[in-house]
């Protein structure tokens, strides 16, 4: 069985306490005949009201699922919508929030499962929005999902909402990838903000992967700062996963 490394970090945008972050990162793995990885990543859309929990709530419950189908999802999400309004009720709002708060949170999700047998691997992905799955392979992205050019990366994708009948755009927008990993592949999540700098760092003929390898959760809000200050990145919200294989 291949040796797989995890690493990821969240960095609030200028200005923004850690705890502000709208990002949400999980991971789970489970050993076995097959070993098993979900990780999931989720952007919460800064426009609409907690949905820094409503991020962390898809993200963890695709995670503790065992399917990459739209049925799968829409059933998490339907179960995510019910945490999310039994949380918001339990708080005492000004009229101003709940007003905000009943027309829902919104969020980008990237889902995928990896599973390894032996050297033999394999990965699904679905994706609503536009955070990124990008397969790494020999230094160069093979795959890019489900956006593959900077200029893509819009200011209005469509996303998951709690609100559940605001739902069906995002559900005609559902998109799935798959694909085959060898032995020192790496798979790479991000949000959009980053997303966008890894792709054009990519069409640059650089290799942003090597950076974020070397990078966790103490050092990589101060070095995603410097990146904002110089105008390398955008100031948003930004969050990465990485998945390395490796041979024993």
């Amino acid at each position: 069985m291949e040796k797989l490394e995890i690493n990821h970090s969240l960095s609030a945008k200028l200005g923004n306490s850690q705890d502000e972050c709208e990002d949400a990162i999980y991971c789970r793995s489970k050993d076995g005949n097959v070993y098993v990885v979900r990780a999931a990543i989720a952007d919460g859309a800064t426009t609409s009201i907690f949905s820094k929990e409503w991020a962390n709530l898809l993200a963890k419950q695709f995670t503790q699922d065992s399917s990459t189908s739209i049925a799968s999802l829409k059933a998490n999400v339907e179960t995510s919508a019910e945490t999310w309004h039994k949380h918001i009720d339990s708080l005492s709002l000004p009229w101003h929030a709940t007003a905000k708060a009943q027309q829902g949170a919104f969020a980008s999700l990237l889902g995928v499962e990896l599973r390894a047998k032996g050297s033999v691997g394999q990965w699904k992905a679905i994706a609503v929005g536009d955070s990124c799955l990008f397969h790494i392979r020999n230094n160069k992205i093979l795959f890019s999902f489900p956006i593959t050019r900077a200029e893509l990366l819009t200011n209005n994708p469509t996303l998951l909402s709690s609100k559940l009948s605001a739902n069906n755009e995002a559900w005609q927008a559902v998109q799935f990838a798959k694909g085959r990993w060898q032995p020192e592949d790496q798979l790479l999540l991000a949000t959009d903000g980053l997303s966008d700098w890894i792709i054009r760092q990519s069409e640059n003929g650089l290799e942003p992967w090597k950076i974020l390898a070397n990078r966790d959760k103490e050092n990589f809000p101060k070095w995603a700062d410097e990146q904002r200050l110089a105008g390398k990145i955008k100031n948003d919200d930004l969050a990465f996963l990485l998945i390395k294989t490796r041979t024993r």
